[in-house]
């Protein structure tokens, strides 16, 4: 109801995507591909962008400044990105099982950065995060 930008069962493409002062999530996305060249995300009231319900998730660069999670891979989810910077946040990055039907969420990303914040990871059994670069 008050999530920035909710897209589900689709199949897109987006060059730039910016969402600020969202009271949810700044970005929703579940059943679909989704293709983001680059996105600026401040002001979430819970995530800066959530994963969920079998999607697929590629980005080029993502900054996320002020919100609780940062990224959300969650229901057999996958997100795949080059450069991800998240700031001022309580948990940077989660993935984790959440509906029995689906399995965990899975993470890939080239270069992380996340500064002040309470937990840089929180993951379950099932799911999966790799990283290849941490910034500091």
């Amino acid at each position: 109801i008050s999530d920035g930008l909710d897209m589900d069962f689709s199949n897109i493409h987006i060059e730039n995507l910016f969402s600020i002062n969202s009271k949810n999530d700044c970005a929703d996305f579940s059943y679909g591909n989704y293709e983001i060249n680059k996105a600026i995300f401040k002001n979430c009231g819970d995530k800066g962008i959530s994963i969920g319900e079998d999607s697929n998730l590629k980005s080029n660069y993502l900054s996320i400044n002020q919100s609780t999670i940062g990224i959300s891979s969650k229901d057999s989810s996958e997100f795949f990105s080059e450069s991800v910077n998240i700031f001022d946040t309580k948990t940077c990055l989660s993935a984790y099982n959440k509906k029995q039907e689906f399995n965990g969420g899975y993470m890939k990303i080239k270069k992380f950065k996340c500064e002040n914040y309470i937990k840089d990871i929180k993951i379950d059994k099932v799911s999966k995060i790799l990283i290849d670069r941490i910034l500091r």
